[in-house]
Protein backbone atom coordinates (compact mmCIF):
# COMPACT_ATOMS: atom_id res chain seq x y z
CA UNK A 1 0.00 0.00 0.00
CA UNK A 2 2.43 2.45 0.81
CA UNK A 3 4.37 1.81 -2.72
CA UNK A 4 1.82 2.44 -3.97
CA UNK A 5 0.69 5.71 -2.32
CA UNK A 6 4.23 6.96 -3.15
CA UNK A 7 3.81 6.27 -6.92
CA UNK A 8 0.25 7.95 -6.79
CA UNK A 9 1.60 11.13 -5.14
CA UNK A 10 4.59 11.44 -7.39
CA UNK A 11 2.08 10.78 -10.58
CA UNK A 12 0.18 13.96 -8.44
CA UNK A 13 3.36 15.87 -8.49
CA UNK A 14 4.03 15.36 -12.03
CA UNK A 15 0.92 16.31 -13.20
CA UNK A 16 0.89 19.37 -10.94
CA UNK A 17 4.14 20.53 -11.97
CA UNK A 18 3.30 19.95 -16.05
CA UNK A 19 0.24 21.74 -15.89
CA UNK A 20 1.80 24.51 -13.94
CA UNK A 21 4.92 24.62 -16.06
CA UNK A 22 2.20 24.79 -19.47
CA UNK A 23 0.20 28.10 -17.59
CA UNK A 24 3.40 29.42 -16.56
CA UNK A 25 4.79 29.52 -20.37
CA UNK A 26 5.87 32.89 -22.25
CA UNK A 27 2.72 34.49 -23.28
CA UNK A 28 2.31 36.74 -26.39
CA UNK A 29 2.51 40.34 -25.11
CA UNK A 30 -0.43 42.25 -24.36
CA UNK A 31 -0.02 44.98 -27.33
CA UNK A 32 -2.12 46.10 -30.01
CA UNK A 33 0.28 46.55 -33.30
CA UNK A 34 -2.77 48.46 -34.94
CA UNK A 35 -2.38 50.90 -31.87
CA UNK A 36 0.99 51.25 -32.53
CA UNK A 37 0.92 51.44 -36.28
CA UNK A 38 -1.50 53.88 -36.19
CA UNK A 39 0.01 56.22 -34.16
CA UNK A 40 3.16 56.15 -35.91
CA UNK A 41 2.19 58.61 -38.59
CA UNK A 42 4.24 61.21 -36.76
CA UNK A 43 7.61 61.78 -37.73
CA UNK A 44 10.43 62.73 -35.91
CA UNK A 45 12.49 65.32 -37.32
CA UNK A 46 16.51 64.60 -37.49
CA UNK A 47 15.66 61.44 -37.07
CA UNK A 48 13.55 60.19 -39.81
CA UNK A 49 13.78 60.86 -43.94
CA UNK A 50 11.58 63.47 -44.71
CA UNK A 51 8.58 64.01 -47.87
CA UNK A 52 8.90 65.75 -50.73
CA UNK A 53 7.20 68.51 -50.79
CA UNK A 54 3.69 67.16 -52.79
CA UNK A 55 4.31 63.78 -50.67
CA UNK A 56 3.43 66.18 -47.54
CA UNK A 57 0.76 68.36 -48.92
CA UNK A 58 -1.13 64.94 -50.15
CA UNK A 59 -0.05 63.23 -46.43
CA UNK A 60 -1.84 66.32 -45.15
CA UNK A 61 -4.80 66.60 -46.47
CA UNK A 62 -5.40 62.48 -46.77
CA UNK A 63 -3.98 60.79 -43.88
CA UNK A 64 -6.80 62.51 -41.57
CA UNK A 65 -9.23 60.30 -43.26
CA UNK A 66 -7.40 57.17 -43.06
CA UNK A 67 -9.56 56.03 -40.07
CA UNK A 68 -13.16 56.42 -41.51
CA UNK A 69 -12.30 56.23 -45.53
CA UNK A 70 -9.23 53.62 -45.40
CA UNK A 71 -9.81 52.49 -49.28
CA UNK A 72 -10.28 55.96 -50.27
CA UNK A 73 -6.94 57.18 -48.74
CA UNK A 74 -5.44 54.10 -50.27
CA UNK A 75 -6.52 55.03 -54.04
CA UNK A 76 -5.55 58.55 -53.18
CA UNK A 77 -1.64 57.62 -51.91
CA UNK A 78 -1.19 55.08 -54.88
CA UNK A 79 -1.81 57.36 -57.23
CA UNK A 80 1.34 59.44 -56.01
CA UNK A 81 3.36 56.21 -55.69
CA UNK A 82 2.11 55.44 -59.86
CA UNK A 83 4.21 57.98 -60.56
CA UNK A 84 7.14 58.66 -62.03
CA UNK A 85 9.24 59.69 -59.85
CA UNK A 86 10.06 57.14 -56.57
CA UNK A 87 7.91 57.44 -53.54
CA UNK A 88 10.52 58.69 -50.85
CA UNK A 89 11.41 56.41 -47.74
CA UNK A 90 8.98 58.75 -45.30
CA UNK A 91 5.81 58.12 -47.89
CA UNK A 92 6.48 54.43 -48.37
CA UNK A 93 6.18 53.98 -44.10
CA UNK A 94 2.98 55.72 -44.15
CA UNK A 95 1.70 53.48 -47.10
CA UNK A 96 2.74 50.47 -45.06
CA UNK A 97 1.05 52.13 -41.94
CA UNK A 98 -2.46 52.59 -43.90
CA UNK A 99 -2.29 49.17 -45.47
CA UNK A 100 -1.60 47.74 -42.07
CA UNK A 101 -4.71 48.99 -40.53
CA UNK A 102 -6.52 47.30 -43.18
CA UNK A 103 -5.02 44.10 -42.69
CA UNK A 104 -3.66 43.80 -46.23
CA UNK A 105 -0.56 42.07 -45.45
CA UNK A 106 1.53 41.77 -48.34
CA UNK A 107 1.28 45.19 -49.47
CA UNK A 108 2.23 46.60 -46.33
CA UNK A 109 4.92 44.55 -46.11
CA UNK A 110 5.81 45.85 -49.24
CA UNK A 111 5.99 49.57 -48.70
CA UNK A 112 7.62 48.99 -45.56
CA UNK A 113 10.48 46.94 -46.60
CA UNK A 114 10.91 49.90 -49.57
CA UNK A 115 11.35 52.29 -46.77
CA UNK A 116 14.05 50.72 -44.74
CA UNK A 117 15.90 49.55 -47.79
CA UNK A 118 15.94 52.93 -49.07
CA UNK A 119 16.98 54.67 -45.26
CA UNK A 120 18.10 51.52 -43.78
CA UNK A 121 18.22 53.41 -40.40
CA UNK A 122 14.64 54.68 -40.44
CA UNK A 123 14.08 52.76 -36.99
CA UNK A 124 9.79 52.97 -36.32
CA UNK A 125 9.64 51.35 -40.41
CA UNK A 126 11.80 48.46 -39.53
CA UNK A 127 9.77 48.34 -35.64
CA UNK A 128 6.42 48.44 -37.46
CA UNK A 129 7.46 45.89 -40.39
CA UNK A 130 8.75 43.43 -37.34
CA UNK A 131 5.41 44.09 -35.71
CA UNK A 132 4.06 42.97 -39.35
CA UNK A 133 5.66 39.56 -39.37
CA UNK A 134 5.23 39.05 -35.12
CA UNK A 135 1.17 39.33 -36.05
CA UNK A 136 1.24 37.24 -39.00
CA UNK A 137 3.76 34.57 -36.59
CA UNK A 138 6.68 34.84 -38.61
CA UNK A 139 8.87 35.08 -35.66
CA UNK A 140 12.11 34.56 -37.01
CA UNK A 141 11.11 37.52 -39.27
CA UNK A 142 10.25 39.84 -36.58
CA UNK A 143 12.89 38.98 -34.68
CA UNK A 144 15.32 40.36 -37.56
CA UNK A 145 13.17 43.28 -37.68
CA UNK A 146 12.58 44.52 -34.43
CA UNK A 147 15.93 43.51 -33.10
CA UNK A 148 17.17 46.12 -35.85
CA UNK A 149 14.98 48.59 -34.42
CA UNK A 150 16.55 48.31 -30.80
CA UNK A 151 19.90 48.27 -32.67
CA UNK A 152 18.91 51.60 -33.57
CA UNK A 153 17.78 53.18 -30.34
CA UNK A 154 14.55 51.60 -29.69
CA UNK A 155 13.85 51.27 -26.03
CA UNK A 156 10.08 51.18 -25.69
CA UNK A 157 9.52 47.73 -23.18
CA UNK A 158 6.40 46.70 -25.52
CA UNK A 159 8.68 46.15 -28.49
CA UNK A 160 11.03 44.68 -26.11
CA UNK A 161 8.68 42.36 -24.84
CA UNK A 162 7.35 41.57 -28.20
CA UNK A 163 10.99 40.61 -29.31
CA UNK A 164 11.51 38.58 -26.94
CA UNK A 165 8.51 36.76 -27.48
CA UNK A 166 9.17 36.29 -30.86
CA UNK A 167 12.67 35.17 -29.99
CA UNK A 168 10.89 32.68 -27.63
CA UNK A 169 8.76 31.31 -30.08
CA UNK A 170 11.71 31.00 -32.53
CA UNK A 171 13.34 29.17 -30.40
CA UNK A 172 15.97 30.84 -29.28
CA UNK A 173 14.94 30.65 -25.18
CA UNK A 174 18.21 32.40 -23.89
CA UNK A 175 17.99 35.24 -26.01
CA UNK A 176 14.45 36.08 -24.97
CA UNK A 177 15.61 35.52 -21.32
CA UNK A 178 18.54 38.10 -21.73
CA UNK A 179 15.67 40.64 -23.24
CA UNK A 180 13.18 39.91 -20.75
CA UNK A 181 15.77 40.83 -17.88
CA UNK A 182 16.56 43.52 -19.68
CA UNK A 183 12.63 44.43 -19.35
CA UNK A 184 12.27 44.07 -15.58
CA UNK A 185 15.26 45.55 -15.48
CA UNK A 186 14.15 48.97 -16.39
CA UNK A 187 10.72 48.41 -15.17
CA UNK A 188 10.74 45.72 -11.91
CA UNK A 189 6.75 46.52 -11.84
CA UNK A 190 6.11 44.79 -15.42
CA UNK A 191 4.51 41.95 -14.79
CA UNK A 192 3.67 41.13 -18.03
CA UNK A 193 7.65 40.65 -18.70
CA UNK A 194 8.29 39.52 -14.92
CA UNK A 195 6.08 36.48 -15.67
CA UNK A 196 7.31 35.72 -18.94
CA UNK A 197 10.51 35.72 -17.17
CA UNK A 198 9.78 33.35 -14.33
CA UNK A 199 7.87 30.99 -16.97
CA UNK A 200 10.87 30.74 -19.18
CA UNK A 201 12.91 29.69 -15.88
CA UNK A 202 10.35 27.25 -14.57
CA UNK A 203 10.41 26.29 -18.42
CA UNK A 204 13.74 25.32 -18.12
CA UNK A 205 14.07 24.20 -14.50
CA UNK A 206 16.11 27.32 -12.93
CA UNK A 207 13.38 26.73 -10.24
CA UNK A 208 15.84 28.68 -7.71
CA UNK A 209 16.22 31.71 -9.78
CA UNK A 210 11.96 31.73 -10.90
CA UNK A 211 10.72 31.35 -7.08
CA UNK A 212 11.77 34.87 -6.06
CA UNK A 213 10.28 36.23 -9.36
CA UNK A 214 7.10 34.19 -8.73
CA UNK A 215 6.84 35.70 -5.45
CA UNK A 216 6.51 38.92 -6.54
CA UNK A 217 4.32 38.50 -9.34
CA UNK A 218 2.41 37.04 -6.21
CA UNK A 219 2.70 40.60 -4.42
CA UNK A 220 2.99 42.96 -7.23
CA UNK A 221 -0.61 41.43 -8.76
CA UNK A 222 -2.18 39.15 -6.23
CA UNK A 223 -5.48 39.42 -8.38
CA UNK A 224 -4.01 37.50 -11.43
CA UNK A 225 -4.82 33.97 -10.57
CA UNK A 226 -2.48 32.48 -12.67
CA UNK A 227 0.43 33.96 -10.71
CA UNK A 228 -0.82 31.76 -7.67
CA UNK A 229 -0.77 28.52 -9.64
CA UNK A 230 3.05 28.95 -11.09
CA UNK A 231 4.37 29.19 -7.42
CA UNK A 232 2.03 26.93 -6.48
CA UNK A 233 3.83 24.80 -9.17
CA UNK A 234 6.89 25.97 -8.74
CA UNK A 235 6.54 25.03 -4.82
CA UNK A 236 5.74 21.30 -6.23
CA UNK A 237 8.44 20.71 -8.27
CA UNK A 238 10.78 21.38 -5.78
CA UNK A 239 9.09 18.95 -3.62
CA UNK A 240 7.41 21.04 -1.25
CA UNK A 241 3.55 19.47 -2.08
CA UNK A 242 2.56 20.90 1.88
CA UNK A 243 3.67 24.61 0.54
CA UNK A 244 1.86 23.84 -2.68
CA UNK A 245 -1.38 23.00 -0.78
CA UNK A 246 -0.95 25.73 1.23
CA UNK A 247 -0.52 28.58 -1.65
CA UNK A 248 -3.51 27.13 -2.90
CA UNK A 249 -5.61 27.05 -0.40
CA UNK A 250 -5.07 30.55 -0.13
CA UNK A 251 -5.75 31.21 -3.53
CA UNK A 252 -8.96 29.74 -3.09
CA UNK A 253 -10.04 31.45 0.17
CA UNK A 254 -9.54 34.84 -1.25
CA UNK A 255 -11.16 33.67 -4.08
CA UNK A 256 -8.20 33.58 -6.80
CA UNK A 257 -8.58 30.24 -7.96
CA UNK A 258 -9.57 29.48 -10.92
CA UNK A 259 -10.59 25.84 -12.20
CA UNK A 260 -7.31 24.67 -13.05
CA UNK A 261 -6.29 25.45 -9.43
CA UNK A 262 -8.68 24.09 -7.74
CA UNK A 263 -8.77 20.73 -10.19
CA UNK A 264 -5.23 21.03 -8.89
CA UNK A 265 -5.42 20.94 -5.11
CA UNK A 266 -8.06 18.46 -5.42
CA UNK A 267 -6.17 16.27 -7.33
CA UNK A 268 -3.36 16.99 -4.76
CA UNK A 269 -5.26 15.66 -1.87
CA UNK A 270 -7.32 12.93 -3.32
CA UNK A 271 -3.53 11.66 -4.67
CA UNK A 272 -2.44 11.61 -1.25
CA UNK A 273 -4.99 9.66 0.15
CA UNK A 274 -7.37 12.94 2.04
CA UNK A 275 -10.83 12.08 -0.23
CA UNK A 276 -12.49 14.32 2.60
CA UNK A 277 -10.47 17.43 1.60
CA UNK A 278 -10.26 16.15 -2.07
CA UNK A 279 -13.93 16.64 -1.75
CA UNK A 280 -14.28 19.84 -0.67
CA UNK A 281 -12.29 21.44 -2.94
CA UNK A 282 -13.86 19.82 -5.86
CA UNK A 283 -17.29 20.65 -4.65
CA UNK A 284 -16.04 24.16 -5.06
CA UNK A 285 -14.61 23.22 -8.52
CA UNK A 286 -18.26 22.24 -9.10
CA UNK A 287 -19.24 25.86 -7.98
CA UNK A 288 -16.90 27.06 -11.22
CA UNK A 289 -17.26 24.44 -13.76
CA UNK A 290 -20.87 22.39 -12.21
CA UNK A 291 -20.11 18.69 -12.34
CA UNK A 292 -16.86 18.63 -13.16
CA UNK A 293 -15.00 18.22 -9.58
CA UNK A 294 -17.46 15.28 -8.34
CA UNK A 295 -16.69 13.58 -12.24
CA UNK A 296 -13.35 14.00 -11.45
CA UNK A 297 -13.14 12.39 -7.63
CA UNK A 298 -15.48 9.67 -8.74
CA UNK A 299 -12.49 9.25 -11.44
CA UNK A 300 -9.78 8.97 -9.23
CA UNK A 301 -11.92 6.18 -7.54
CA UNK A 302 -12.17 4.58 -10.96
CA UNK A 303 -8.27 4.82 -11.41
CA UNK A 304 -7.53 2.38 -8.43
CA UNK A 305 -9.78 0.29 -9.73
CA UNK A 306 -7.87 -0.52 -12.99
CA UNK A 307 -4.63 -0.36 -10.97
CA UNK A 308 -6.05 -3.24 -9.17
CA UNK A 309 -6.69 -1.93 -6.19
CA UNK A 310 -10.68 -1.67 -5.59
CA UNK A 311 -10.51 -2.33 -1.35
CA UNK A 312 -8.55 1.31 -1.29
CA UNK A 313 -11.21 2.67 -4.12
CA UNK A 314 -13.92 1.00 -1.51
CA UNK A 315 -12.66 3.28 1.06
CA UNK A 316 -12.21 6.00 -0.98
CA UNK A 317 -15.97 5.87 -2.42
CA UNK A 318 -17.47 5.74 1.00
CA UNK A 319 -15.62 9.01 1.89
CA UNK A 320 -17.80 10.92 -0.69
CA UNK A 321 -21.06 11.94 -0.19
CA UNK A 322 -23.73 10.61 -2.18
CA UNK A 323 -25.60 12.66 -4.77
CA UNK A 324 -29.09 12.93 -4.26
CA UNK A 325 -30.25 12.86 -8.16
CA UNK A 326 -29.32 13.70 -11.37
CA UNK A 327 -26.41 12.79 -13.50
CA UNK A 328 -24.37 13.02 -10.75
CA UNK A 329 -26.03 10.45 -8.83
CA UNK A 330 -25.85 8.40 -12.02
CA UNK A 331 -21.97 8.73 -11.84
CA UNK A 332 -21.50 7.86 -8.26
CA UNK A 333 -23.99 4.36 -8.95
CA UNK A 334 -21.69 3.41 -11.93
CA UNK A 335 -18.33 4.30 -9.88
CA UNK A 336 -20.05 2.05 -7.23
CA UNK A 337 -20.80 -0.89 -9.55
CA UNK A 338 -16.87 -0.86 -11.20
CA UNK A 339 -15.76 -0.74 -7.48
CA UNK A 340 -17.73 -3.55 -5.95
CA UNK A 341 -17.18 -5.57 -9.34
CA UNK A 342 -13.44 -5.27 -8.15
CA UNK A 343 -14.36 -6.37 -5.29
CA UNK A 344 -15.91 -9.04 -6.87
CA UNK A 345 -18.72 -8.29 -5.03
CA UNK A 346 -21.20 -9.22 -8.02
CA UNK A 347 -24.66 -8.96 -6.04
CA UNK A 348 -24.12 -5.40 -4.78
CA UNK A 349 -22.79 -4.86 -8.41
CA UNK A 350 -26.30 -5.63 -10.09
CA UNK A 351 -27.86 -3.71 -7.05
CA UNK A 352 -26.26 -0.67 -8.46
CA UNK A 353 -26.51 -1.12 -11.73
CA UNK A 354 -30.25 -1.95 -11.66
CA UNK A 355 -30.65 0.97 -9.75
CA UNK A 356 -29.19 2.85 -12.69
CA UNK A 357 -30.74 0.91 -15.42
CA UNK A 358 -34.30 2.70 -13.16
CA UNK A 359 -32.98 5.65 -13.80
CA UNK A 360 -31.98 5.41 -17.34
CA UNK A 361 -33.72 2.38 -19.00
CA UNK A 362 -31.87 0.49 -22.17
CA UNK A 363 -28.63 2.48 -21.50
CA UNK A 364 -26.31 1.01 -23.18
CA UNK A 365 -23.53 0.77 -21.16
CA UNK A 366 -25.23 -0.02 -18.01
CA UNK A 367 -26.70 -2.94 -19.64
CA UNK A 368 -23.17 -4.29 -21.09
CA UNK A 369 -21.88 -3.81 -17.52
CA UNK A 370 -24.34 -5.79 -16.32
CA UNK A 371 -24.04 -8.75 -18.98
CA UNK A 372 -20.18 -8.86 -17.75
CA UNK A 373 -21.35 -8.87 -13.63
CA UNK A 374 -23.89 -11.79 -14.65
CA UNK A 375 -21.41 -13.46 -16.63
CA UNK A 376 -18.78 -13.51 -13.66
CA UNK A 377 -20.76 -14.34 -11.41
CA UNK A 378 -21.94 -17.56 -13.14
CA UNK A 379 -25.50 -15.99 -14.09
CA UNK A 380 -25.26 -16.93 -17.89
CA UNK A 381 -28.91 -16.51 -19.21
CA UNK A 382 -29.11 -13.15 -16.95
CA UNK A 383 -25.68 -12.38 -18.86
CA UNK A 384 -27.79 -13.57 -21.98
CA UNK A 385 -30.67 -11.12 -21.81
CA UNK A 386 -28.64 -8.47 -20.64
CA UNK A 387 -26.02 -8.48 -23.38
CA UNK A 388 -29.26 -9.27 -25.78
CA UNK A 389 -30.47 -5.74 -24.36
CA UNK A 390 -26.99 -3.74 -25.43
CA UNK A 391 -26.62 -5.33 -28.37
CA UNK A 392 -30.03 -3.09 -29.61
CA UNK A 393 -28.13 0.00 -28.76
CA UNK A 394 -25.99 1.10 -31.46
CA UNK A 395 -22.91 2.24 -29.41
CA UNK A 396 -22.92 -1.38 -27.82
CA UNK A 397 -23.98 -3.27 -30.96
CA UNK A 398 -20.42 -4.39 -31.75
CA UNK A 399 -19.20 -5.38 -28.01
CA UNK A 400 -22.60 -7.13 -26.95
CA UNK A 401 -22.87 -9.19 -29.97
CA UNK A 402 -19.40 -10.33 -29.61
CA UNK A 403 -19.99 -11.34 -25.71
CA UNK A 404 -22.94 -13.24 -26.84
CA UNK A 405 -20.97 -14.95 -29.70
CA UNK A 406 -18.13 -16.26 -27.13
CA UNK A 407 -21.35 -16.95 -24.23
CA UNK A 408 -22.38 -19.21 -27.41
CA UNK A 409 -19.54 -20.70 -27.99
CA UNK A 410 -18.85 -21.78 -24.86
CA UNK A 411 -21.80 -23.19 -24.30
CA UNK A 412 -21.37 -25.24 -27.52
CA UNK A 413 -23.95 -23.21 -29.48
CA UNK A 414 -21.55 -23.00 -32.77
CA UNK A 415 -24.56 -21.99 -35.59
CA UNK A 416 -25.82 -19.74 -32.45
CA UNK A 417 -22.30 -18.11 -32.18
CA UNK A 418 -21.94 -17.93 -36.18
CA UNK A 419 -24.81 -15.63 -36.28
CA UNK A 420 -23.60 -13.11 -33.90
CA UNK A 421 -20.08 -13.04 -35.22
CA UNK A 422 -21.62 -12.40 -38.62
CA UNK A 423 -23.69 -9.52 -37.15
CA UNK A 424 -20.68 -8.15 -35.59
CA UNK A 425 -18.44 -8.02 -38.55
CA UNK A 426 -21.46 -6.19 -40.46
CA UNK A 427 -20.66 -3.44 -38.10
CA UNK A 428 -16.48 -3.75 -37.96
CA UNK A 429 -15.19 -6.45 -40.54
CA UNK A 430 -11.85 -6.80 -38.41
CA UNK A 431 -9.30 -9.60 -39.68
CA UNK A 432 -8.61 -11.24 -36.81
CA UNK A 433 -12.67 -12.07 -36.22
CA UNK A 434 -13.00 -13.01 -39.70
CA UNK A 435 -10.25 -15.40 -39.40
CA UNK A 436 -12.25 -16.72 -36.05
CA UNK A 437 -15.55 -16.89 -37.91
CA UNK A 438 -13.99 -19.19 -40.71
CA UNK A 439 -12.39 -21.27 -38.14
CA UNK A 440 -16.13 -21.85 -36.24
CA UNK A 441 -17.17 -22.49 -40.10
CA UNK A 442 -15.03 -24.88 -41.10
CA UNK A 443 -15.27 -26.82 -37.43
CA UNK A 444 -18.96 -26.69 -38.50
CA UNK A 445 -18.06 -28.08 -41.98
CA UNK A 446 -15.92 -30.68 -41.08
CA UNK A 447 -19.13 -32.16 -38.08
CA UNK A 448 -21.53 -32.18 -40.00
Amino acid sequence: MATHRTFILLSCLTFLVATSEAASKPKAPPLDPKRIINESYRFLKDREPQMTENEYTLYEKVVPMAKDSPELVTQMLEGMVSSAEPASPAFSFVLGNVYSAQDRFEPAEGHYRKAVERHPEFQRAWSNLGLLYYTASRFDDAVRCLSRAVELGERDPKTLSTLAYSHYRAGNSLSAELIYMQVVTVDPADTEALSALAGLLIDNREYARAEPLTRRLVRLKPQEKSHWRMYAGLLAATGRRTEACATLELAASLGLADGEALMELGDMYADAGDYRAAEVIYRKLDGVAPGEGASRLLGRVRALVEEGHPNEAAVALEKIAVPPNGDARMSFLRTLAEVRRGQQNWSAARIALEELLALKPLDGETLFALGRVAGEAGDLSGAELAFAQAAKQRDYAYVANLELANSALRARHYRKSVEYLEIALAINRAPGLLRHLAQIKSYLSDHE
